[in-house]
């Protein structure tokens, strides 16, 4: 169904560079469920770190465990971000050439 506009094309690059912070890579992307929760899930592992509850969750070196993590997440949302923005651009492409192809039959 056509609503009378075009989705924009996401650069995947762009996309990348918003995951430094997880879940901004995905929204702007287009996933907003996930990126929402990647972006809930790091403030709170971030919240840990800087206010130091996770010293009453673990006995030492909790806090690099959680740093570690939240490095993970970085990795993971580049890449996946990425990977959603090169998907949703794929899929404009094929709808932008099946409405050529429905033009050309008319």
């Amino acid at each position: 169904m056509n609503l009378g506009f075009k989705p924009r094309i996401k650069s995947p690059t762009l996309a990348k560079w918003f995951s430094i912070v997880p879940g901004l890579g995905h929204i702007y992307a287009g996933a907003y469920t996930s990126g929402i929760i990647w972006l809930l899930l790091s403030l709170i592992l971030l919240s840990t770190v800087f206010f130091g509850y996770i010293d009453l969750l673990t006995p030492f070196s909790g806090r690099t465990i959680v740093v570690a993590y939240y490095l993970f997440m970085v990795v993971w949302c580049w890449n996946r971000a990425g990977q959603i923005a090169t998907q949703k651009n794929q899929l404009i492409a094929n709808q932008d050439y099946f409405d050529r192809q429905k033009i050309v039959e008319e």
